[in-house]
């Protein structure tokens, strides 16, 4: 069984099938849609200065200073800049045009931590958190969103997941925010894929609807649900089956509702 850890490689890197595993995070987003520049305010581009490949990760902004964003993203890691309020984003930090409003703000990364269970290669307690240089500034483009403290996980809940990935197998990164409908799906249907190696504790899986799916996407980006009108973080994105770009097999994400007391005993969120 094959599968890998997500986000968006600068460059392109060759893997042997017959790894079980892959530290990788390199996603897509097949089909779906552009968004608009209000659409996901929390949305955050993660700029990683890493060994021996400086790398592209997902995330949201869930506070003025913190940024949730997935664990498999972090090693190697050097320094890391968050682009927050973007739609259209350069995947190389110094081509970045801060006064195209669809640019975005940049803010340096000042602390990352990785949840202490979390090992490399692993699909379980793929989670992180960024504190920024200084406050985000809040307004029409840019805000947090609320973090899922109920677990309201279930299957058949409909799900939005965005990101700045590529948009096919052999193509480069979007530089425009696309995103994709999603519904979860049961945990027996997560564990047929993926086996013992996901705890459903931890990890929930969706798949995608209308012929779109996350093929590779950005790491850490946020699975978004909406109750009542309000937007809630229910996931972090995570892993994909290594079989295909375009096959119909379900993308696993971490669970924030188990993570929110870790959450917030570091943020005070």
């Amino acid at each position: 069984m094959n599968f890998l850890l997500l986000g968006s490689m600068f460059i392109a890197v060759a893997f042997s099938a017959a790894r079980e595993t892959k530290n990788d995070i390199d996603f897509r987003i097949v089909g779906g849609s552009t968004a608009s520049l209000k659409q996901f305010p929390w949305q955050v581009g993660i700029h990683l200065h890493k060994r021996p490949v400086n790398a592209f990760c997902g995330g949201a902004l869930i506070s003025r200073i913190w940024v949730l964003t997935a664990a498999h993203c972090l090693p190697n890691l050097i320094s890391a800049t968050v682009i927050v309020g973007a739609i259209k984003v350069n995947h190389y930090l110094e081509r970045h045009d801060s006064s195209n409003i669809e640019a975005g703000m940049r803010y340096r990364v000042i602390n990352f931590i990785s949840h202490e269970a979390f090992k490399k290669g692993s699909l379980v307690y793929d989670a992180a958190l960024m504190k920024l240089e200084r406050p985000v500034v809040f307004n029409a483009y840019v805000r947090p969103v609320r973090l899922d403290d109920r677990n309201i996980v279930r299957p058949n809940i409909h799900i939005s997941i965005a990101g700045w990935g590529k948009t096919g197998t052999e193509e480069t990164q979007s530089a425009v925010l696309k995103y994709i409908d999603m519904s979860i799906v049961t945990s027996g249907e997560c564990q047929r894929f993926y086996k013992s190696r996901i705890d459903n504790r931890t990890t929930f899986c969706a798949i995608g609807s209308n012929g779109d799916n996350i093929c590779v996407g950005d790491s850490g980006g946020p699975a978004i649900t909406y109750r009542a009108g309000t937007a809630i973080h229910v996931g972090l994105l995570s892993f994909l089956h290594n079989s295909g770009c375009d096959l119909n097999k379900p993308v696993g994400f971490s669970r924030t509702a188990y993570f929110r007391d870790w959450i917030s005993d570091i943020s005070g969120i």
